[in-house]
């Protein structure tokens, strides 16, 4: 592939934009050369389950799981993370309750297999049929405390005895959003 620059554009305030090529910067998925289906083995596709994780105030839960699309991750990458793909799933966050960490509209990768609550974590939990994403924490006493990252959203705390109402679905492992 050549790729060259062209001389400063006033268009984008100066910087290079360019001017020729040979071949595209990129493939879609569904490119037939084979060096893109080399590139595409590179890569696993994620369900992007039509289900929403509040930040505040709770979301409710849908019947079923319908897949509303994929995203491609790096195999590589979930390897390193030692993520199984077969447990993974993509859904919507809305609310401001965990930002900045977590903001309205972020998409969400979460591992369905962690349900076991880990000190200082994110985990999309179900209470009273509606799903949130939340910040677990442990104080002593035996308390789990269910807190957001934005400070003007109260945390609370209960018994992890009496946590029998609050199903742990899975834990956040990584957040995209836009900019």
């Amino acid at each position: 592939m050549k790729v060259e620059f062209a001389e400063e554009s006033a268009l984008f305030g100066g910087l290079p934009f360019f001017a020729e090529q040979e071949g595209p910067l990129w493939q879609p998925l569904g490119a037939s050369a084979a060096a893109s289906d080399e590139r595409i083995s590179d890569f696993v596709l994620i369900p992007h389950i039509r289900a929403e994780a509040s930040l505040g105030a709770g979301a409710d839960c849908y019947a079923n799981d319908d897949i509303i699309g994929h995203l491609a991750f790096k195999s590589v990458w979930l390897q390193k993370k030692r993520l199984n793909p077969k447990f993974l799933a993509l859904i919507d966050a809305v609310g401001d309750s965990m930002a900045p960490t977590i903001g309205d509209g972020d998409l969400l990768l979460v591992d369905l297999r962690q349900k076991e609550p880990l000190d200082n974590r994110i985990f999309v939990i179900r209470m009273d049929q509606q799903l949130y994403a939340k910040r677990l924490r442990f104080q002593p006493g035996n308390k789990l405390v269910i807190q957001s990252d934005n400070p003007h959203s109260p945390a609370f705390a209960m018994d992890r005895a009496e946590s029998a109402g609050v199903d742990i679905l899975g834990r956040v492992v990584w957040a995209g959003k836009d900019l």
